[in-house]
């Protein structure tokens, strides 16, 4: 319990000071995000506060997992998420309207299922309604689409 809250309060502690160490970086190299009319900002905000929260989370993640608080799979089910926000620095605009998702995403959704030993049956009444590959399947697809 005390090596959980030590990792907890350095994770906090390097996410506070990262964050800021970021976005000096992104105000001396004018990397904002300009507002247009589809922006929810109204003001020009700095781009790329969220790496040092998702760096910070990543080093905790593989602390507790170096101490053996967290298993193979939930290292990589987690881990391989936050990797993958953290690899997209740059984000790219959205369609106005739904597009279907690419195949990186859901198959990144379906590795991390995966990793978690699939979706947990639906249980209904006395019995589970669905089970097995094709429920995983569909889980992946909630996970990009929702």
């Amino acid at each position: 319990m005390l090596v959980d809250t030590v990792v907890a309060l350095l994770v906090l502690a390097s996410t506070w000071l990262g964050t800021h160490a970021v976005l000096r970086y992104a105000h001396a190299r004018d990397l904002l995000d300009r507002p247009n009319e589809r922006s929810s900002h109204a003001a020009p905000t700095p781009r790329g506060g969220g790496l040092a929260i998702v760096a910070s989370f990543l080093a905790g993640l593989v602390a507790l997992h170096a101490l053996g608080e967290v298993n193979d799979m939930l290292l990589w089910a987690i881990g391989g998420g936050a990797g993958d926000r953290a690899g997209r620095f740059r984000r790219r605009p959205r369609p106005p309207v739904a597009a279907p998702p690419p195949a990186g995403p859901l198959c990144r959704g379906g590795l991390g299922l995966y990793w978690l030993c699939g979706m947990p049956p639906l249980p209904v009444g006395g019995g589970y309604v669905v089970d097995g590959p094709a429920w995983t399947v569909l889980g992946a697809v909630g996970l990009v689409c929702c």
